[in-house]
């Protein structure tokens, strides 16, 4: 599910480094989205929001 920050019900504190271009799953309109459902994992297993940014 990709999610554009006019649509995402908490903001993300998560770069754009993380985000891409793409159709919003909620409004349809192309704009930078990130994938919830896999930052939702990542923060699952523990991995905070520098690390998903991080590029290493």
């Amino acid at each position: 599910m990709n999610v554009c920050e006019n649509c995402n019900e908490k903001p993300l504190q998560l770069s754009f480094l993380v985000a891409d271009t793409g159709k919003c799953s909620i409004c349809g309109n192309t704009a930078e989205c990130w994938d919830k459902e896999l930052i939702d994992m990542y923060h699952a297993i523990g991995l905070s929001d520098n690390q998903i940014s991080s590029r290493r």
